[in-house]
């Protein structure tokens, strides 16, 4: 089953971008994390919106600085979910910057992971 969703991350459709990657995520499918991050910059916010749960069901505190830039993302409904994620997955959020921020939140979360984990 993997084999067969694996290329659907990168079919024209993007329902089916965003089903695919959904479907990666259930199965807990962590070789194709790397294709479910690219996907965080798809053109299309559904799809975006939904690699963002796929991150969160493939789950890992370290996956979670790759969905810093989507928390000031234009799509209010992607930016949440980005800024939820970040919250599921490293169990925490930085106490200076409010829970709904957007404008700064990248840099800031990026310095909050750095003091936190020592990895940048």
């Amino acid at each position: 089953a993997v084999e067969t969703l694996r290329p659907l991350v990168a079919a024209g459709d993007p329902g089916v971008r965003a089903e695919a990657l959904r479907s990666l995520g259930r199965l807990g499918d962590r070789a194709s994390a790397a294709a479910i991050e690219k996907a965080l910059a798809d053109p299309i916010a559904a799809v975006r919106a939904a690699a963002v749960d796929a991150i969160v069901l493939l789950g890992g505190e370290d996956r979670a600085p790759a969905l810093f830039p989507l928390a000031a993302a234009p799509d209010a409904e992607v930016a949440s979910r980005a800024r939820e994620a970040v919250r599921r997955l490293a169990g925490d959020w930085p106490t200076d910057l409010p829970a709904d921020a957007a404008e700064g939140a990248p840099a800031a979360l990026r310095q909050w992971w750095i003091e936190r984990s020592g990895q940048p």
